[in-house]
C-alpha cells in the first residue's frame, strides 16, 4: 500500500495564479518606474484591471502618446515579471 505523500508526490498539481489589482498595479508602477523614473509614475496612473487588461488614467498627450509607442514593450515587460501572459491589453484615458 502505498502513502498519500507519494501519491500527491506524483501528482502535479497547478493552481492557476489569480492576479489581482493591487498586484498588477505595483508590477505595472516598477516597470513604468524603470522605464521613465518619477515623472512617469506622476503621470500614468493605473485605476483599473480586468481580465488582461489595465485601464490607465494619463495627465498630459505626451504620456498617451509615449504610453501608444511603448505599450508592446511594456505588455511584454508586465508579463515577463509576472511569469505567463496575463496582461494582453493596456486602455488608455485621460483625465
Amino acid at each position: 500500500m502505498r502513502s498519500l505523500v507519494s501519491i500527491i508526490g506524483e501528482k502535479k498539481i497547478k493552481k492557476k495564479r489569480v492576479l489581482d489589482d493591487k498586484t498588477v498595479f505595483f508590477i505595472f508602477s516598477s516597470v513604468i518606474e524603470k522605464e521613465y523614473g518619477r515623472r512617469g509614475i506622476a503621470n500614468i496612473k493605473p485605476v483599473f484591471y480586468k481580465n488582461g487588461k489595465i485601464f490607465l488614467h494619463i495627465e498630459q498627450s505626451v504620456w498617451v502618446n509615449e504610453i501608444l509607442m511603448q505599450k508592446d514593450s511594456i505588455i511584454q515587460q508586465l508579463n515577463d515579471i509576472i511569469g505567463n501572459k496575463e496582461i494582453v491589453s493596456i486602455v488608455l484615458s485621460r483625465k
